[in-house]
């Protein structure tokens, strides 16, 4: 027989099994729930078609039984139809016979159609479907179409279903705003796997209460004015995060956070202090939409299995070039980079960064007062259920 202890390792294995699975599948029926609509949509549109030439045709061509429908609300359309109707919606057609837009119902999916073509397939109808409808989720992010470029490098990743370091993403920040920010995924939250760390594409700066994004040496900030690694961001740089009222519809999943301090001896290596003193326990981002991103979740997206002999290596980034959109590396004129959160350890003033030089690409620590060079660039957690990954 098995030991418990056995039995409790094949529980464990089968559940991760479960928890990996279960996304993948899940999108993978909405895609062909997707699909199923679009193709019994056409199919209507097709049977329309065909009725209404037929009709036109007439009884000089030996042809009966059909009766030309015109523009309107399908609920008054009825023509010989192989496969189910769809649920409500509307026609117009011109002269000829022939559909020139429509927009249908089918299994809780709306589909529009124009120019000869469906144009789109999203989720949710005005009218009750015939199958029980998914709950609706207000999605915060959505997997992006196209990607950025620069003219020289392309930003970032939309291929595949899962979320992957790169994956691009436009988010809605605000509550009445669209999906036009762009993100990209960089790892899982630590404290909670349920959220993802999320990077923006842009630095930005406040002035006057008013946010906008800057990538120029006007919004190069100092981490610390005082040059001491170990209180966290100052005011320099956190009067320039974006704030619950600047983007509404974000928010972190916990505003007080332990800072932690790092530094690459023969690995990674993480601690509680600086050379200068104890980093914070609680560190506070209260009234903050996001915060900066940390030494460990760039290490953790760009170089997970530690190929690397240390960060500050040129070529470092090359893996996640994304990380210097809108730096110094896809445009001479930008700064440098941006701060992370961490200090290094073995320091008493030297902070991490960013650094998206075009002859560097690496993470490199610059001392806290050291304000002429990097800019602050604002990293969100969003609950994964709240990210569409769907074409």
């Amino acid at each position: 027989g098995f030991t418990l202890i056995e039995l409790l390792a094949v529980i464990v294995i089968l559940a991760i099994i479960a928890l990996i699975a279960t996304p993948i599948v899940l999108n993978m029926i909405n895609s062909a729930r997707k699909s199923a609509a679009k193709s019994s949509a056409l199919g209507y549109i097709d049977a329309i078609e065909y009725n209404n030439g037929f009709a036109m045709l007439g009884s000089d061509a030996g042809v009966s039984g059909y009766t030309k429908v015109e523009s309107g609300d399908i609920a008054n359309i009825n023509i010989k139809l192989k496969g189910k109707k769809p649920e409500s919606g509307t026609v117009t057609i011109d002269s000829s016979g022939k559909i020139t837009e429509a927009e249908l119902c089918v299994n809780g999916y709306k589909v529009k159609y124009e120019n000869r073509d469906v144009t789109s397939v999203t989720k949710g109808c005005s009218e009750s479907s015939s199958e029980p409808e998914e709950p609706q989720v207000s999605y915060k992010c959505i997997k992006a179409t196209t990607l950025s470029s620069d003219g020289t490098h392309t930003f970032g990743t939309i291929t595949g279903s899962t979320l992957v370091p790169g994956m691009a993403l436009d988010c809605k920040v605000t509550t009445d705003g669209d999906y036009d920010h762009r993100f990209y995924y960089v790892t899982d939250l630590e404290s909670n796997s349920d959220y993802a760390v999320l990077i923006y594409n842009n630095n930005t700066k406040v002035v006057d209460g008013t946010l906008s994004n800057d990538n120029t040496a006007t919004a190069a900030f100092a981490y610390d004015s005082s040059n001491e690694n170990w209180h966290g961001p100052q005011s320099t740089i956190m009067d320039n995060l974006p704030t619950t009222t600047h983007w509404n519809n974000i928010s972190l999943s916990s505003t007080t956070r332990a800072i932690k301090a790092a530094n690459y001896s023969s690995g990674h290596v993480y601690a509680d202090a600086t050379s200068g003193g104890d980093t914070p326990t609680a560190f506070s981002y209260e009234g903050k939409a996001a915060r900066l991103l940390t030494y460990k979740e760039v290490v953790t997206a760009c170089d997970p299995n530690n190929t690397v002999t240390a960060p500050n290596t040129t070529g470092y980034l090359d893996n996640c070039t994304y990380l210097m959109e809108n730096t110094h590396y896809s445009n001479a004129s930008n700064r440098y980079g941006y701060w992370l959160e961490t200090p290094r350890s073995s320091s008493s003033s030297g902070v991490w960064r960013v650094l998206g030089y075009s002859s560097s690409r690496l993470l490199y620590n610059s001392i806290a007062n050291f304000g002429s060079f990097d800019g602050v660039r604002p990293a969100i957690e969003v609950l994964k259920s709240e990210i569409s990954l769907e074409d």
